[in-house]
């Protein structure tokens, strides 16, 4: 009977350790806020949403003014505008979010952690232009001469928009992506504000220095080039960095990879 006893209590506590170490090894829930480059929208980021949405996480996707289904008038569109958009939205947040910017959308996540540095835990690059402070993107992008999106740039000043050549989406942005993707893409980027590209980005060490950032390569890039990446987190470093064998749009082409380095840097394996 003590036997019996004996070994009962020793399976009532395996199982408690194994409880517990299984609670422990579940990742800790996260509020994500994902921010999408120029011509697309929240749209983007589907394959992403629903991902981390699957882990556990909170998602949060936002359409910049301009893009996607917001119809702010473009000739009225700031930089300001785009911070103003994410720091409204981290305001409605209780807790600290994970902040992840793609392409274009790293001026605006920058310009959000210089006003709102103690509401971001962490940002994260997606093969995202990574400016100094007085640095604009166009004044950027137009060094980088591996890109494929110079030669297909359509600017209406006039009419306040830039946009890119239809003809060349597939090269530009989705080289590796799935067709279903592309097909989808190309029925929803739209022009974007040209006024946010040319104004340079402040940011101070004291606030934007002091949130941690991350930074995705992506070698098949054709937008930016993985060599321009590079030397855009030379001149800003990082706290670490991962790379990804993905065209532009690793949201689409590898979207368990992306989100399996996502993981690593929430869970501070870097």
């Amino acid at each position: 009977m003590k036997d019996f006893k004996t070994v009962i209590c020793i399976l009532v506590c395996f199982c408690c350790v194994v409880s517990l170490f299984g609670r422990q090894s579940q990742p800790v829930p996260e509020h994500f806020v994902l921010v999408h480059g120029a011509w697309h929208g929240a749209w983007c980021w589907y394959k992403i949403a629903y991902l981390l949405e699957k882990e556990g996480h909170t998602v949060t996707v936002l359409d910049l003014p301009g893009h996607g289904i917001d119809f702010s008038d473009v000739l009225d569109v700031t930089l300001d505008d785009y911070r103003d958009k994410i720091t409204a939205l981290l305001d409605s947040i209780p807790q600290q979010v994970i902040l992840v910017g793609h392409s274009m959308g790293g001026i605006a996540i920058s310009m959000a952690a210089e006003a709102r540095p103690n509401h971001i835990k962490k940002m994260i690059y997606l093969s995202a232009y990574l400016l100094k402070d007085g640095q604009s993107l166009l004044d950027v992008a137009m060094q980088d001469f591996g890109s494929h999106v110079l030669p297909n740039l359509i600017i209406l000043s006039e009419q306040g928009i830039i946009d890119i050549n239809r003809e060349n989406l597939d090269d530009i942005f989705y080289n590796r992506s799935p067709a279903k993707d592309v097909k989808l893409a190309r029925t929803l980027v739209r022009p974007a504000p040209l006024g946010p590209l040319f104004t340079p980005v402040i940011l101070t060490n004291e606030n934007y220095g002091s949130v941690e950032c991350f930074y995705i390569f992506t070698l098949q890039d054709n937008a930016i080039s993985y060599s321009f990446q590079q030397m855009m987190v030379d001149n800003s470093p990082c706290r670490a960095v991962f790379v990804l064998d993905t065209d532009h749009s690793s949201f689409f082409s590898k979207p368990k990879k992306l989100v399996k380095i996502i993981d690593n840097i929430v869970g501070g394996k870097y």
